[in-house]
């Protein structure tokens, strides 16, 4: 790919006042391609630094024993990851039981003393009814006897 390079321009020409001094022209230095465009600071070496590019061409493409190579190597270490899993999943399915387990017997024990309760609210307000109708009778005889 070419790059084309534009020419360089002076500056647009101005009217001169007649009455000002006259000073004298300044010639624009003719700058170097390499030359850097900030002259206090030193040019970038950009990638030439690290040498060429490889050609694409030269660079050792894996052969299929390398990739045969590297697929048992994934496929052991899928397999370790598989069985480490496995134990993991097993463990936490135990506690997952174990925390069930304890969940129907907490719900259980809701439900024996759901039903105690209904079955001591039912003999306290039997008992009740017997006690007021027993007060009731004492409150009669007491005043019958007057």
């Amino acid at each position: 790919m070419s790059k084309t390079e534009t020419p360089k321009t002076d500056a647009p020409k101005t009217e001169t006042r007649t009455d000002a001094p006259k000073t004298e022209a300044k010639t624009e230095a003719k700058t170097d391609a390499k030359a850097s465009p900030f002259p206090g600071f030193p040019p970038f070496p950009g990638f030439a630094a690290f040498g060429a590019m490889p050609n694409l061409s030269d660079l050792p493409w894996p052969t299929a024993a390398a990739f045969e190579q590297f697929s048992a190597v994934a496929r052991q270490n899928l397999d370790r990851l598989q069985t480490t899993l496995n134990s993991y999943w097993d463990e936490i399915a135990g506690y997952e039981n174990a925390m069930y387990e304890r969940a129907k017997a907490a719900s259980q024990d809701m439900a024996n003393l759901a039903s105690e309760s209904i079955s001591y609210a039912a003999a306290l307000t039997a008992e009740w009814r017997k006690l007021s109708v027993e007060t009731t009778r004492k409150i009669a005889d007491t005043f019958q006897q007057r």
